[in-house]
């Protein structure tokens, strides 16, 4: 996906009040795969921001004004943890000696959530072994 399509965006779930700014991360030749809209800070609190894994790297930015991006690459040897508790859902990022970030969000978040997950593994699957993640096969 090159960021200005309005039908990329759409099957990402993008909230439309990020797509300018999204646009503006992303390189020319980067492809965000999936993104998940996250409603609370690590006190709790209702705080929203934006969660996306590209084709080389993860960002993350609070909504604002001017919002503060950061950004992961992606590399072999990551993982994103999913949890779920008390209608609070979380997912960490690791690498193989420590915890880099975590994002929590209310389980209406969920869904999309999973999907980043899947498509982070996909990614670090392929850095890893040089192939794409299979998921939902039967192996017969």
């Amino acid at each position: 996906m090159n960021s200005s399509s309005p039908s990329a965006h759409a099957q990402l779930n993008l909230p439309s009040r990020w797509t300018g700014q999204v646009a503006a991360q992303l390189s020319p030749l980067e492809n965000a795969l999936a993104c998940v809209e996250v409603d609370l800070n690590a006190d709790l609190h209702f705080v929203s921001g934006l969660l996306i894994v590209t084709d080389q790297r993860l960002l993350f930015a609070l909504d604002g004004p001017q919002p503060n991006w950061q950004s992961w690459p992606i590399q072999a040897g990551m993982r994103m943890r999913h949890t779920d508790h008390a209608g609070v859902g979380s997912l960490s990022l690791e690498d193989a000696t420590q915890l880099l970030a975590r994002w929590r969000f209310t389980l209406s978040h969920n869904v999309d959530a999973m999907r980043l997950q899947e498509a982070f593994e996909g990614r670090v699957e392929l850095l890893t072994h040089g192939r794409p993640l299979q998921i939902g096969r039967a192996h017969v």
